[in-house]
């Protein structure tokens, strides 16, 4: 039975590289003039602070993808709850080619009128058609392999 696991942290996310690098520009500025570096070291510590802790937050933030036998289980740690989403609540699965710049400006979970989406960084995702008329977006490395892993279990003929 095909099984599926992924982690993907978001530190790998382009983005986030150019914020560690605007946040260290703008720590590094005021420490490079010496009247503020003089007279204003409590400030100074809480400026490092508040802009270490969103960093260091987005840096533990990752998404979990796994096929159990309960169904697909989904995960933002440190960032959102886990989801379950059973089995028989799954109609069909297809690969897609996502463009999270160009077709919602941004990554993470987003949501909107008709659909939902994790998506950590890349291109490569799986659309998965629920039941109830809804679907949603999962972003992932291995977009064949996670489709054949959702598509083994939703199959009408598998025995349990």
């Amino acid at each position: 039975m095909t099984s599926f696991r992924e982690v993907q942290p978001l530190r790998r996310n382009p983005l986030i590289w150019l914020c560690v690098l605007a946040t260290a520009l703008l720590v590094a500025l005021p420490l490079s003039m010496p009247v503020v570096r003089e007279n204003m070291t409590t400030e100074l510590a809480l400026l490092l602070a508040a802009a270490a802790l969103p960093l260091f937050w987005l840096f533990a933030v990752r998404l979990e993808t796994e096929v159990r036998d309960e169904g697909l289980w989904i995960r933002f740690r440190a960032a959102w709850f886990p989801v379950t989403y059973a089995w028989n609540d799954i109609q069909r699965v297809e690969t897609v080619d996502y463009r999270p710049l160009v077709e919602t400006r941004r990554w993470m979970a987003r949501g909107g009128r008709r659909e939902f989406g994790w998506i950590v960084w890349g291109r490569g995702a799986v659309r998965v058609y629920r039941r109830n008329g809804k679907s949603f977006l999962l972003g992932t490395a291995q977009p064949e392999k996670l489709a054949a892993a959702i598509a083994e279990r939703i199959s009408p003929n598998r025995t349990l």
